[in-house]
């Protein structure tokens, strides 16, 4: 009894050791499973603040990207080729944080290919953009074809991420988007397993801020400060009042006709054949004299506060009590013309 008692539990202990090295072995791949799904979705964060860049790229360049045709159209502003601005342009064009990583782990490099639609060169032309991977994600993570990784990195994406899958090399496809592979006829095909993700004009829409032929009213909340001139090509509207801080003197002269500025003494000039000239309201204003008593504050001009005109104004004679015997004295009025 006792030797198969003996023998039994050892039977036991194998069973019992053989579970727990497939639970460790399980478990393991599992652990490995999640980690290599973390760094996926670490990938579509990475991607998707360069993401971030090129749309502000598309949307304060959109003017010039509309009209270019040779690659190097726009080198001025930093890119030696608008088609593929690199990363290392977009942090010198403050696009993106100097300090950004250009890339991910040891091996995964990411470009950016700007794709034109409609007619082009020309004001239809619509500029969209993908950032992808310039190999493939699993084969980087897990070195070789993996499906949970891929899955892992496109719920990342949130919608704006595509691949090009193995089972159709021929497109590169997305929740919200599909382009042929490659993207852009000038274009290596992408290889398979390649993620990318893509700014749409679909998606720019929806972009928080204001961008070059924005039809949007921003409707900002509060104050707003220019450096430079604000250009209209309608109307301007104030509810309430309009403050003109640059000062004239009338008669002086005067850059651009059509100008408007304070007066120095009060009321509005406008530029008229280059010369600061009264656009009507208070002018001048005008003042009274006495011989005997002078300047009285009752007869002083309420437009320079004293007995006098404003600079560049004429002086002209209206009123004259004429000569006087009495201590009243002599009173004379005068006007100011601009």
């Amino acid at each position: 009894m006792k030797c198969r008692q003996r023998g039994f539990a050892l039977f036991e202990l194998i069973i019992a050791a053989l579970i727990a090295t497939l639970l460790a072995v399980w478990a393991s791949e599992a652990l490995v499973r999640k980690a290599q799904e973390a760094s996926a979705q670490a990938v579509a964060v990475w991607m998707e603040g360069v993401k971030e860049a090129v749309t502000l790229y598309l949307s304060r360049h959109a003017g010039d990207l509309r009209n270019a045709v040779l690659a190097g159209d726009l080198a001025g502003h930093g890119f030696a080729d608008w088609r593929s601005p690199t990363l290392a342009e977009l942090k010198q064009g403050n696009l993106l944080s100097a300090g950004y990583p250009e890339v991910y782990g040891r091996n995964l490099r990411l470009a950016v290919r700007v794709l034109r639609q409609g007619v082009c060169p020309g004001d239809d032309c619509v500029s969209e953009a993908v950032v992808y991977l310039t190999s493939p994600l699993d084969m980087a993570i897990t070195g070789r074809p993996g499906e949970s990784v891929v899955a892992a990195w496109l719920a990342a994406a949130k919608g704006y991420g595509g691949v090009v899958a193995r089972a159709d090399e021929t497109r590169l496809a997305g929740t919200s988007y599909v382009y042929a592979n490659p993207p852009d006829p000038e274009m290596s095909a992408l290889p398979a397993g390649v993620v990318a993700l893509a700014i749409t004009q679909a998606g720019m829409a929806g972009f928080p801020f204001l961008k070059v032929g924005d039809e949007r009213d921003p409707e900002f909340g509060s104050a707003l400060t220019v450096a430079g001139t604000i250009k209209t090509n309608s109307g301007l509207r104030v509810q309430s009042s309009l403050w003109l801080g640059t000062q004239a003197v009338a008669m002086t002269s005067c850059p651009e006709n059509g100008l408007l500025v304070r007066e120095q003494f009060g009321g509005v000039l406008v530029c008229r054949s280059y010369l600061w000239r009264s656009a009507g309201g208070r002018g001048g204003g005008g003042y009274s004299v006495n011989s005997v008593s002078g300047c009285l504050p009752s007869a002083i001009n309420p437009v320079t506060g004293a007995c006098s005109c404003p600079s560049g104004y004429s002086l002209v004679l209206i009123a004259d009590s004429g000569p006087q015997a009495d201590t009243q004295g002599r009173t004379r009025g005068y006007l100011c013309t601009g």
